[in-house]
């Protein structure tokens, strides 16, 4: 998982929980974009305790291939 400029090493617990509770895994079950005015008041985004400053607003699209989701690309504004 990359962000904040750094690629970083998460374990299966901390990417299950963003999955399962987080933007990204709206996104793949969804199939569809989703655009966060405020992250303080979407229950959708995950707060991460390594990332200075936090978010304010995001984006989040679905990466699609042969109808399949391959990933998610997620960009927040601080």
């Amino acid at each position: 998982m990359a962000y904040g400029g750094k690629v970083h090493d998460h374990s299966a617990e901390q990417l299950t929980y963003t999955y399962e509770r987080g933007l990204a895994g709206w996104v793949v079950e969804h199939r569809e974009a989703a655009l966060v005015t405020n992250t303080s008041e979407d229950s959708r985004w995950v707060d991460r305790k390594d990332e200075r400053g936090g978010a304010r607003s995001a984006i989040s699209v679905p990466l699609i291939s042969r109808d399949r989701v391959v990933g998610v690309l997620t960009t927040s504004h601080p």
